[in-house]
């Protein structure tokens, strides 16, 4: 009897350990099946992008062509910084003129040097131009990695934390939205989202509607 006794309690101990094992091997399954995320939160501000191109000499005037995507990016009376070699501190220049080609998207523009000041400069001489265009101010601003585009379906997926069996887990549900704007790395959108909701950035593997994920800023 005593060692049916002993049998019978070898074998429970066997079955947990192996309980045990299958729900370890599982966690650890579970863990790195489920992809990872960045996640980014909106916010307010201004989108904004920096044009550069180089200028020429010409007396006080400078010529410098760019690619735009917009007439209205740069316009007369605008303020740009000039960057030249041996001159110290940089220069600023106020467009005067400018002639924009729908064909080639680029603008030839000429400005004029502001100030008084000696300058070391000579007709043909290069430098730098450097203009930053603010696009505008919007309530909810993205970095641009998080917006999704397929077809005609334009949207995010924002991380929720859902509570389950096992405890609190997070999930994506996807969000459609509609961008404003764009600069070189954020979007400006519409849509239901606060300024505390997560959204993804990055993912380790693609998503789906309401899929389990596992997140890290």
């Amino acid at each position: 009897m005593q060692i049916n006794r002993h049998k019978v309690i070898k074998a429970v101990i066997i079955f947990l350990g192996i309980i045990l094992l299958f729900t370890l091997i599982s966690t650890k399954v579970d863990y790195w099946m489920t992809p990872e995320v960045q996640v980014a939160v909106a916010e307010a501000g201004e989108l904004s992008f920096q044009i550069e191109a180089t200028g020429s000499v010409n007396g006080r005037n400078i010529v410098f062509e760019i690619e735009l995507r917009k007439d209205s990016y740069i316009s007369e009376r605008d303020i740009v910084l000039l960057t030249f070699e041996n001159i110290k501190p940089n220069i600023s220049a106020i467009v005067r003129e400018k002639q924009f080609d729908a064909d080639t998207q680029s603008m030839v523009c000429v400005c004029e040097i502001i100030g008084e000041g000696e300058y070391q400069i000579y007709d043909g001489q290069l430098c730098d131009v450097k203009y930053t265009y603010v696009v505008g101010s919007y309530e909810k601003i993205l970095p641009r990695e998080c917006i999704i585009q397929s077809g005609s379906d334009t949207f995010v997926y924002v991380v929720e934390t859902v509570s389950g069996v096992f405890g609190e887990y997070d999930l994506v549900k996807k969000l459609s939205v509609a961008v404003l704007e764009t600069d070189e790395f954020n979007a400006a959108v519409d849509a239901a989202i606060n300024m505390q909701s997560q959204v993804v950035k990055n993912s380790s593997k693609p998503l789906d509607h309401e899929q389990k994920v596992r997140s890290s800023q």
